[in-house]
């Protein structure tokens, strides 16, 4: 687990230091907008998601997968709605869907927030027969991000607030996604 954090921290410090500090300016000689730019208002974005949840009521962390659709909603770019699926793969393992509305803050700076469901698959191990169970739980979801624009992806540190009936969870990781 340290190592893939270590990996999330050096790749995001990666970005950050391509992003601001490395990046051309905003138009070209011509005074149109470069593509970096034209990319950021795209109305449709698709994104993996790596991250680890870590159950605040228990001591622990778990890794993460998903993937997110989002689709901007206004001509603006302020607002944005999207579904989204993650994989917490703790002891049992858990599955999120839900749908999030998104305000972007400033030039890139967003939160989000929405409903889902949760889903536990638990195994019983009974002496005659071996079953798996579902449990569904509704959550809500809060959280921002902050995303970085290459010439192909853009790849967004995120933290979100799972709150759920039974526990509470922190999710954090980056978003890789491609604007169309």
């Amino acid at each position: 687990m340290q190592r893939y954090c270590t990996i999330v921290v050096l790749a995001t410090m990666f970005v950050i230091y391509n992003n601001v500090f490395a990046q051309t300016s905003k138009t070209d000689s011509s005074g149109q907008i470069s593509e970096i730019q034209k990319t950021h208002h795209d109305k449709n974005h698709f994104a993996l998601f790596s991250g680890v949840t870590s159950q605040l009521e228990k001591k622990g962390n778990d890794f993460s997968l998903g993937i997110d659709y989002v689709r901007v909603l206004s001509e603006s770019g302020l607002w944005a709605g999207s579904i989204f699926t993650e994989a917490i793969f703790a002891e049992h393992t858990e599955w999120l869907f839900g749908v999030v509305i998104f305000r972007r803050l400033g030039n890139a700076f967003w939160v989000r927030t929405g409903p889902g469901i949760e889903i536990i698959q638990e195994e019983s191990h009974d002496s005659h027969d071996h079953q798996t169970k579902s449990k569904v739980e509704f959550l809500y979801r809060i959280g921002c991000g902050y995303p970085f624009h290459t010439d192909l992806l853009t790849i967004t540190p995120s933290i979100d607030l799972d709150l759920v009936r039974s526990a509470t969870a922190l999710v954090w990781g980056i978003n890789i996604g491609k604007s169309f």
